[in-house]
């Protein structure tokens, strides 16, 4: 799996959240079911990429992460009731490329941190999937893979 560094500026990102251990596929339901239907009224919506946001905090038990089905935004900007706002920090980003459908990215991401072990990289407590414009979870897509490094 190939890998670039890149540095990214704050961003702001809008979406619905989910927490959880994905034991039973809950994010494809959220994204499906939750996510893409609140965005139908969000402005030049299909030029936008999406996210889908992990972290840790304070509402994640054992073993449990955060997850936030989301699309960015400039300050300002309106959204649907039920979606929350997150504010990404500044980072380094060691990049990783998956190809394909999105239902293969357990595999890409456990490949993604084990090659960022390998490496040496110090993993933050985030990372994020970059879903580009035009993505329509066919076998010719690209997500990228974002894991925070210090």
């Amino acid at each position: 799996m190939a890998v670039r560094k890149v540095r990214r500026d704050a961003f702001t990102l809008v979406g619905v959240k989910y927490v959880g251990t994905n034991a039973h596929d809950e994010i494809t339901q959220l994204w499906v079911n939750e996510f893409l239907p609140r965005t139908d009224g969000v402005t030049n919506r299909q030029y936008r990429p999406f996210y889908g946001f992990m972290w840790l905090d304070e509402s994640c038990g054992k073993d449990e992460f955060a997850y936030l089905a989301a699309l960015e935004v400039v300050e300002g900007e309106e959204y649907q009731a039920g979606m929350v706002s997150f504010s990404v920090p500044t980072a380094n980003y060691a990049v990783y490329t998956h190809h394909g459908k999105a239902d293969g990215l357990q595999e890409s991401w456990a490949n993604a941190y084990r090659e960022a072990a390998a490496a040496g990289y110090t993993l933050a407590p985030f990372a994020f999937e970059y879903y580009p414009p035009g993505f329509t979870d066919s076998a010719n897509d690209v997500i990228e893979l974002y894991l925070a490094v210090q």
